[in-house]
């Protein structure tokens, strides 16, 4: 949705043209590439951490049954049951809210900056849309992750299903953004200069009265 309201924003208050319009998408585009590959290795080295903490805190069961040979107990239960506790949602989900928070605040950047355009370079909200679509990338691949780890005998329906979703948010956000964007600006130029444009209307009709007055004066002359 933020990238709905770059082109208006950006043409709007920054004065730019449709080339460097279109030229200011590269920062989000190159975020999201980045997040794509930066955040598998971030889940990653995340998971073998928890991993590693998991397994070091939970003694093993052939440990709990001394004489037992692991790989003889997984043949005869048909799979290994250790993994029955271990915190997949902490250890898939839990940079969920760093990047939220990452997002919520390069949009807040994204949408100050262009609110006082004239005092910010446009090269600030232009970095905050790189960070924007990084970390909207980064959430979906954790989401996505999660997703597959849980729903892993229907992989295919469980990424389906989440870009589903995601589309039809983006359909229905997108169809409202600009209008929540207009009526918002709005009420900020009214809330900045509507009293100075109040009085000089009360003025100007003043001064009308005041010329009508004359008028039918010397009218009566």
């Amino acid at each position: 949705m933020s990238i709905t309201a770059m082109s208006s924003l950006f043409a709007e208050r920054y004065g730019l043209n449709e080339t460097q319009v279109g030229l200011t998408f590269i920062a989000n585009g190159a975020g999201s590439m980045i997040g794509t590959l930066v955040t598998g290795k971030l889940l990653d080295t995340d998971y073998r951490r928890v991993r590693a903490a998991h397994d070091e805190a939970r003694p093993s069961r052939s440990d709990a049954e001394p004489g037992v040979d692991p790989a003889r107990r997984c043949a005869e239960d048909g799979a290994d049951d250790d993994d029955d506790d271990f915190p997949l949602e902490r250890a898939r989900l839990r940079l969920v809210p760093v990047f939220s928070l990452l997002q919520c605040a390069s949009v807040a950047v994204f949408g100050w900056t262009t609110q006082h355009a004239g005092r910010v370079h446009v090269a600030v909200p232009t970095a905050a849309t790189f960070f924007t679509g990084w970390t909207a990338v980064s959430t979906q691949s954790v989401v996505m992750t999660y997703l597959v780890d849980v729903f892993s005998d229907r992989s295919a329906a469980a990424s389906a299903s989440l870009n589903l979703a995601r589309c039809l948010f983006a359909a229905g956000g997108t169809s409202f953004v600009m209008p929540m964007a207009v009526a918002l600006l709005g009420v900020v130029v009214q809330w900045k200069f509507a009293s100075a444009w109040r009085r000089e209307a009360e003025r100007e009709r003043r001064q009308q009265t005041v010329d009508r007055k004359k008028q039918l004066h010397h009218g009566a002359r």
